[in-house]
């Protein structure tokens, strides 16, 4: 079954552009990593690199894309149609983001001199962007103004919800900073509250509901528990993985228990969409259970403490970002808008697993009597696939684009 056209040619543009900042966040981490071969290039710091690869793969990437892939099905799902003004917040975002890109590269968060002032400019520019997010969700809230709530639209009113409320974390970095207060313990706190929430609210249940909304099934009472367990839990789960010698005794148990709900919701909603008998559905799928394993296996404070010293966390990110939510976007893409917008996604799921894989021995999941040097250049090596894999697509949907928009047949 096709998915309705909504005509939307720029909403496509703007997830093009959006996978080729993927490209670039890719190259970054290749950067990264060949700088934990040898050495940086350009004097350039790792925790800089470090900030301007996750911050381009997160709101360069994965926004953009995600807010022009939700807007395009809000018709099928019987919201209004405003496609001119999500193209300007999507657009907005992406730029802000691409534009803080070379000042986390070269600063970081740290000031910089301007005249008489000092400014940090990157933490300026990724605190602008959060003003794009509001205006999203303002459009969002708008455009589904007395609209039948679907399955699919309550699980992004619970996205939408989770994006604008992940900028108090946003917001409380800054204040920190801006305040001079050099506590461990809250800037643990504001800067895992909000990536948690940013990525597993508003990316997960973002793409979750884009899923969700190819299936015309009606709602069921598991899928009602299931919203539930996550609005209740999604925003605590950030506790669990707090440094224990700064945080409280308590506050890493309230969120193994969250993790715990978080996870079986998911699990639930994930089974409902298990019924669609789709290939590339069912990979996405699978990441995506592979990273409720990661998440339900925080339930238990052991493993969860194992985890944490395992360097599992950073794992955990990947299977979730450049896993579930990538290959889902490029999946949905294609439904969406055809070939022209996402390229193959057999290039794009090779590129993952390339990564994932070579990541693994950096892990606690490796022997450490198998470890070595080596490692690293086998992960620098995942990094390198997985940016030339993208590349490709990218360049294959380019001009396939191109050429449909020419009314030519691609090629």
């Amino acid at each position: 079954m096709h998915w309705r056209s909504d005509n939307s040619p720029g909403l496509r543009r703007l997830w093009l552009v959006s996978a080729w900042t993927f490209v670039l966040a890719a190259a970054s981490g290749a950067l990264f990593r060949w700088g934990m071969l040898s050495s940086f290039p350009f004097d350039l710091i790792a925790s800089n690199i470090r900030h301007g690869h996750s911050h381009l793969m997160l709101m360069g990437w994965a926004t953009p894309a995600l807010m022009a892939l939700m807007a395009a099905r809000w018709p099928a799902e019987g919201a209004r149609q405003v496609n001119a003004s999500v193209c300007i917040v999507g657009w907005t975002a992406w730029a802000l983001a691409l534009l803080s890109f070379p000042a986390f590269l070269l600063y970081g968060y740290e000031s910089v001199s301007i005249g008489t002032a000092d400014l940090p400019i990157a933490a300026i520019l990724s605190g602008m962007a959060i003003f794009a997010w509001y205006a999203y969700a303002a459009i969002y809230f708008s455009a589904h103004r007395g609209v039948r709530r679907t399955p699919a639209i309550r699980l992004w009113d619970l996205a939408v919800g989770a994006l604008v409320i992940s900028s108090v974390g946003a917001w409380a970095v800054a204040g920190l900073m801006f305040a001079g207060i050099d506590s461990p313990l809250w800037e643990s706190t504001t800067v895992h509250f909000f990536v948690d929430l940013f990525g597993g609210g508003w990316l997960v249940l973002g793409t979750l509901g884009i899923l969700r909304s190819r299936l015309e099934l009606p709602d069921s009472i598991n899928e009602r528990v299931a919203r539930v367990l996550i609005g209740g839990a999604v925003g605590f789960v950030f506790l669990v993985g707090l440094p224990r010698l700064h945080a409280p005794e308590l506050w890493p148990l309230f969120g193994s228990v969250a993790a715990g709900l978080l996870a079986a919701g998911l699990a639930l909603v994930t089974r409902k969409l298990w019924c669609r008998d789709d290939l590339w559905h069912r990979r996405v799928l699978l990441l995506l259970a592979v990273k409720i394993a990661m998440l339900a296996s925080l339930a238990f404070p052991p493993l969860a403490e194992w985890g944490l010293r395992a360097g599992l966390r950073l794992f955990y990110l990947h299977i979730a970002f450049a896993g579930f939510v990538t290959i889902g976007l490029v999946v949905m893409a294609r439904e969406q808008w055809g070939r022209s917008a996402a390229g193959s996604p057999s290039m794009w799921l090779v590129g993952t697993v390339a990564l994932l894989v070579t990541m693994i021995p950096l892990t606690g999941l490796w022997p450490r009597a198998l470890a070595g040097a080596w490692t690293f250049q086998f992960v620098f090596v995942g990094s390198v696939v997985a940016t030339i894999c993208a590349t490709v697509a990218c360049t294959f949907a380019t001009l396939s684009n191109t050429a449909m928009e020419r009314g030519k047949p691609p090629t």
